[in-house]
């Protein structure tokens, strides 16, 4: 635990150097820029035409139409007929709600940053680019650019019994006919999405579908250690059942791995920490390999795409595409039950375990809620929860303890070998001497560490699950609004600061510290109070609660070595001189 601690120590003095004398990025400013708006420009370039492929003309522009989906209680969807793609979704829950929402919109034909600083629902497109549209990029027929004015026209608008309402957009060319099917189930946040694609010319044709995704991160808005928690929209993709991620300083330096971004593709989507709007497909060795592109512009628009391979069409043919679209918050079982034609993408691993402890993780998640349903409160869940992971790993901590006291007892008879073998020609004979002192004793020198490593999963397990878990979105804690947000008046960073200080004179009582050592004992509280303001107040809660139970713990063992029967160390002035003395052999083979 010690090396963990100095390890944080450094961690967090180098980001502090760092954040110190890193270059702050420039403001932005334009002559469109209003109060609350920020300028951003369009993004540039567009896939370029086929060589030997004349471009699509366009069927003479018919009149825009939009429309609304809602499923109540779920989300609201508003849909254009202008590149037949989604410009809207809103979630309904109150519970999903967002009090700081920020998007792009266009505004006297330049794109402007909006910022809503009150409660509402989240929209979780906030790009001023449709999302869904498609392309044909490297294709034997073209759809016209720019893709978000490719005029399809609604060719049918239906309710089906169920309350399932289905919308269909065609785009009908000279060469190419192209279906838009979206298909809103009730009652679920995973909406059907269909891209039926007709070959119309006389003779054979390849094609690759692209499908956009559009988002935007406020590129002011940074995440850090030491600093508040604000949304961070990232591109997240899953290959053969492994995430990927690109936040947006990795797309604006091109930090993109070409292998990791083609192969196996399952998902792609937009994410933040708590919310996911993301793309599932078809995979496997008839559907093929698959190219995802993710780019930004300078100033926050992101945009993450997925490249089919190489289809051939033959005259008349028509080629569907079956996608699931899901937007909605990170549930691990929302996420698993997301299908595409009855297929299982693996949609969780969206949710990012700290060392993918998913396993433990999510048990632990499953006890959370539990906990919630029998107190009624998530603040006395976590309570509870910290103490069964407390009283489950009690046995290998009293080891630990146990060890380290024994340890502690040996030190002045160790302190003699080492004067008695003081030159480095007798390191082997220190350190056979040292083994045979602490056999007699039966302390092992790896009983301090073994239990401590069998618990370290465990408790990074809870704390990622915590850092994860929507459950704790907007919930009130007391005079914190959210739980999912830091302490807006210290007070837990603080009283967690004062136990642990205190617990490190606990200790002190039953085992003396190294001088060396005293000054970063006495940091470590310091260190985790700072660390712990910026920390959501639900970890805090279990930072607290851990260290409250840790001192409890060590109090009752402190109380069963008075009462017990506690060796007498000997004097290490008796040591110096005398040999080690090994025990009778009672005639027992060694």
């Amino acid at each position: 635990m010690l090396a963990i601690g100095l390890c944080l120590v450094v961690v967090v003095a180098w980001s502090m150097l760092t954040g110190f004398f890193q270059k702050k990025a420039p403001p932005v400013t334009s002559a469109t820029q209003t109060a609350g708006q920020t300028a951003v420009p369009t993004t540039p370039g567009t896939p370029a035409a086929t060589p030997g492929v004349p471009a699509a003309v366009a069927p003479p522009a018919a009149e825009e139409v939009r429309r609304v989906v809602e499923q109540p209680g779920f989300y609201r969807v508003e849909l254009t007929s202008r590149g037949a793609a989604l410009t809207k979704f809103e979630l309904l829950d109150q519970k999903m709600w967002s009090r700081d929402l920020r998007w792009l919109t266009v505004k006297n034909g330049q794109p402007v940053q909006e910022v809503r600083a009150q409660d509402g629902p989240t929209n979780l497109l906030t790009s001023y680019r449709p999302t869904l549209l498609i392309r044909l990029p490297e294709s034997g027929v073209s759809l016209p650019e720019p893709a978000e004015q490719q005029p399809y026209v609604l060719a049918s608008d239906e309710t089906l019994p169920d309350q399932t309402r289905r919308l269909g957009f065609v785009l009908d060319l000279p060469d190419v006919k192209v279906t838009k099917t979206f298909v809103f189930p009730p009652k679920s946040l995973q909406i059907g999405f269909i891209v039926d694609i007709e070959n119309k010319k006389a003779a054979p044709v390849s094609h690759h579908l692209e499908v956009d995704l559009e988002g935007y991160q406020d590129p002011n808005q940074k995440a850090g250690m030491f600093s508040p928690r604000v949304v961070q929209n990232e591109v997240l993709w899953d290959k053969a059942g492994k995430r990927h991620n690109l936040n947006l300083e990795a797309l604006l330096e091109n930090k993109a791995d070409a292998d990791d971004l083609r192969g196996g593709l399952r998902w792609i989507g937009i994410a933040q920490q708590y919310f996911i709007y993301g793309l599932a497909m078809p995979f496997g060795s008839q559907i093929g390999d698959k190219q995802a592109r993710a780019k930004a512009d300078s100033l926050g628009a992101i945009s993450a795409s997925v490249v089919f391979s190489d289809q051939l069409l033959q005259p008349g043919q028509k080629l569907s595409y079956p996608f699931t679209l899901y937007a909605g918050p990170k549930q691990p079982e929302a996420l698993d039950a997301v299908t595409v034609n009855g297929q299982t993408v693996g949609m969780s691993t969206a949710i990012e375990y700290t060392w993918g402890l998913g396993a433990i993780a999510r048990p632990m998640l499953w006890v959370l809620r539990q906990f919630f349903h029998m107190s009624g409160s998530w603040a006395i869940a976590i309570v509870l929860l910290t103490l069964l992971v407390k009283l489950a790993m009690l046995w290998p901590s009293l080891k630990a303890m146990k060890s380290a006291k024994a340890m502690q007892e040996l030190k002045p008879k160790m302190d003699a070998l080492k004067h008695k073998y003081p030159r480095d020609d007798q390191k082997n004979d220190l350190n056979m001497a040292m083994l045979q002192l602490q056999r007699e004793h039966g302390v092992s020198p790896l009983g301090g560490c073994l239990p401590i490593l069998l618990q370290m999963p465990i408790w990074v397990a809870l704390y990622s699950m915590l850092g994860n878990a929507v459950e704790l979105y907007r919930v009130r804690l007391w005079w914190i609004a959210d739980m999912t947000a830091s302490d807006p008046y210290f007070v837990l960073p603080l009283l967690t600061g004062v136990l642990m200080f205190l617990q490190t004179k606990q200790s002190a009582k039953t085992t003396p510290v190294d001088p060396q050592m005293k000054m970063v004992t006495t940091m470590m509280p310091i260190m985790f109070t700072v660390f712990s303001i910026f920390l959501p107040a639900g970890l805090t809660l279990y930072i607290l609660t851990n260290t409250l139970l840790g001192m409890v713990q060590q109090e009752i063992i402190n109380r069963v070595n008075k009462t017990g029967a506690v060796a007498t160390v000997t004097p290490a002035v008796e040591v110096i001189d005398a040999p080690v003395k090994k025990k009778p052999s009672h005639g027992k083979r060694k």
